[in-house]
């Protein structure tokens, strides 16, 4: 299914996710912008890279057109960037911003499994911002513009929308973490407590705000990838694949995960709200609470040592 017009921004586009997702939206004929902290001189080398990856894709799948993909500068945690960035994706995109994917989060940096009481505040502090404040200002100001070129375009400021109207679609990288969170319910998740709980705010956020939205335009939902191979991953002892991945010990692909961002953000119109974890089965099989005993071994496993 192609696009029909408009670009798409990635907040925080570096990460591997993000790198999977530029290319595949841009081998699909969308013009890409994507954030980065680095100077956007910088980024020159990786936007040459994504785009040659990209009309590999569409070669591959017999695309002829491939969205220009360009790199920003810009603070995920400050406003007035992200209303810059927010701004050049409209002007990209010929003044349509079509779609949206909020990546930027960071993972908790100390060495080693540690309790709350042992993590630096400045750790939390930076944590809460990149992975819950940046998401919601991001949203704040993607929805405002959003909406804004749907009231110009159909008139709507008086009237509700079907789902066959809903033109704009925004989606925030959340985690399985999240999830694990939520249904382990007064259990949670040990030893990565600041992560877990940002990203379970983002979920609780999502669903409420997408409810805000969908009337005027916008679908807003969220995806929780599972543990996808790094090269840090590629190189783990078994035992750790066998706690942290599907239930066939293997990791997932970020080429396939970026189908389904796709998918959300370009086809599939009835959704508002929701969460697609894509875990190759990692929620299904209760593995919050092995991995939750997981954490709990190595943290006593450090501490002994």
């Amino acid at each position: 299914m192609s696009s029909p017009g408009g670009s798409l921004l990635v907040i925080g586009g570096t990460s591997t996710i993000g790198q999977a997702v530029i290319a595949l939206f841009a081998s699909y004929g969308v013009p890409v912008v994507f954030t980065s902290r680095k100077p956007a001189s910088g980024m020159t080398d990786l936007a040459t890279r994504l785009s040659a990856r990209a009309e590999d894709l569409a070669r591959h799948d017999r695309r002829s057109s491939v969205g220009r993909i360009e790199a920003f500068e810009a603070d995920p945690v400050s406003p007035p960037s992200l209303e810059a960035a927010v701004g050049r994706a409209t002007e990209v995109g010929a003044g349509q911003l079509r779609y949206a994917i909020n990546i930027a989060g960071i993972v908790q940096s100390s060495a080693g499994f540690k309790p709350i009481w042992e993590l630096p505040m400045d750790e939390v502090r930076r944590m809460t911002e990149i992975n819950f404040h940046a998401v919601v200002n991001a949203c704040q100001i993607e929805l405002a513009q959003m909406i804004k070129q749907g009231t110009k375009q159909s008139n709507t400021s008086d009237r509700e929308l079907d789902s066959e109207e809903v033109p704009f679609s925004i989606i925030n990288v959340a985690s399985v973490y999240g999830n694990i969170v939520k249904r382990l319910s007064q259990r949670g998740i040990a030893f990565n407590s600041i992560y877990a709980a940002t990203k379970h705010a983002i979920l609780g956020f999502t669903k409420s705000v997408g409810h805000e939205c969908f009337p005027l335009g916008v679908r807003l939902n969220s995806i929780s990838p599972g543990y996808h191979i790094t090269e840090e991953l590629a190189t783990a002892d078994p035992e750790l694949l066998m706690e942290k991945c599907a239930p066939n010990g293997k990791g997932g692909n970020f080429d396939d995960l970026s189908k389904t961002f796709y998918h959300v953000a370009v086809e599939a119109k009835y959704t508002a709200g929701t969460d697609f974890p894509i875990d190759g089965g990692f929620l299904a099989r209760g593995a919050g609470v092995e991995f939750d005993t997981f954490m709990r071994r190595k943290s006593k496993q450090q501490t002994s040592a």
